[in-house]
């Protein structure tokens, strides 16, 4: 939804400045100079080498190296690909900003990436762990 809810904002905003601009208020027709995409919000997958199927953390035996699937010990591939429900690899966004607020999920989206590039999630990162435990909580 918020991908979508961005799209409508931009249509909108060319809307608006092309009006603007047919009536000589404004002396350009396009409300942006440049556009910068996001990039791509990346989860970390679990699947089984011989198959190919997605796991859950669940399902994912952690206690060995390299980790496993639990139950049958099947060799796992894990990778970072785009979040998706089959893959199993989201992140409801209601715990993340219950966990950390709006503010300081931003600031994990952000932090250490260029803007156009993917991002590999992850809570476990240094930065939040050293940034959202200490200084951003001794803040309030």
């Amino acid at each position: 939804m918020p991908m979508f809810t961005a799209v409508l904002h931009m249509l909108f905003a060319r809307f608006m400045q092309h009006f603007l601009a047919s009536e000589g208020l404004v002396s350009h027709w396009e409300p942006f100079r440049r556009l910068v995409m996001m990039g791509m919000v990346m989860g970390q997958t679990h699947r089984v080498k011989g198959t190919g199927r997605y796991l859950t953390k669940d399902q994912v035996d952690f206690s060995v190296r390299p980790a496993v699937e639990l139950g049958t010990g099947a060799p796992l591939v894990i990778t970072n690909e785009k979040m998706s429900k089959s893959k199993h690899n989201g992140v409801d966004p209601q715990e993340v900003l219950e966990k950390y607020g709006t503010d300081t999920t931003r600031l994990l989206m952000l932090a250490n990436f260029a803007p156009s590039s993917a991002r590999n999630w992850s809570e476990e990162s240094k930065f939040s762990r050293t940034f959202f435990n200490t200084q951003l909580y001794h803040s309030h």
